[in-house]
């Protein structure tokens, strides 16, 4: 059943369908339209994937300093640029993929 869809999704019918049952199985009171589907519950399927590598990227510009982790309580931690850094998170953003960075040529 593994063939990819036409489009720009690049994920195959079998995927798309999973991603489907998840979310009906995560919400067994929902029912919706094709286009109500197609619009935002898969929209939050994704969103509900990209956590957790969210989760990963700022765990590591925290630890690099980059950002700054601020507890709060009784709310989820705010993030926010450390100033002390701005000038090397400009120069990381201006890296190409091989490491070079323009700015010192």
């Amino acid at each position: 059943m593994s063939f990819s869809l036409p489009g720009r999704t690049g994920k195959s019918k079998e995927d798309v369908a999973k991603e489907i049952l998840r979310y009906f199985v995560r919400h067994p009171d929902a029912a919706d339209s094709l286009l109500g589907i197609a619009r935002w519950r898969l929209l939050q399927e994704e969103v509900h994937r990209s956590v957790g590598i969210t989760e990963e990227a700022l765990q590591w510009l925290v630890e690099e300093g980059y950002l700054r982790k601020i507890p709060a309580a009784g709310v989820e931690d705010i993030f926010r640029i450390n100033p002390a850094k701005t000038r090397q998170a400009k120069s990381f953003l201006d890296e190409r993929p091989n490491g070079e960075n323009p700015a010192n040529k």
